[in-house]
């Protein structure tokens, strides 16, 4: 069997075997949406949507080999954590890449889910 290595993907040793690949990369810099799926009462999910700016890589050599994304929220990030976890906000995220707000929350309300930005 023969190796092959393909840039950004990094092979993980798992319980002894070797997993078949691992993606490891940072985020584009840009506009993004962090999105957050949280469960409510009575079976109901509230979609959590907010603006943020993808800043640009770290130049840690240790977090290379992961996939990693250094975020900044529209406001200070105390006022971004309180209102996120006053919202119901999970640790289970979702990044999606640019200006896609609005599609997003057209998505929540066809979902029926409450969208909250």
């Amino acid at each position: 069997m023969t190796s092959t290595t393909i840039p950004g993907v990094v092979p993980q040793v798992t319980m002894g075997e070797i997993s078949p690949a691992s993606i490891a990369c940072a985020v584009r810099p840009g506009r993004a949406v962090y999105a957050n799926l949280a469960p409510g009462p009575r079976e109901t999910f509230s979609l959590i949507l907010a603006p943020v700016e993808v800043l640009e890589d770290t130049q840690r050599d240790d977090m290379k080999k992961t996939v990693r994304a250094w975020v900044r929220p529209s406001t200070p990030v105390a006022e971004f954590l309180e209102a996120y976890s006053r919202q119901g906000g999970t640790h289970h995220s979702a990044l999606v890449m640019g200006d896609r707000l609005e599609g997003l929350r057209a998505f929540g309300a066809y979902a029926g889910f409450e969208t909250v930005t």
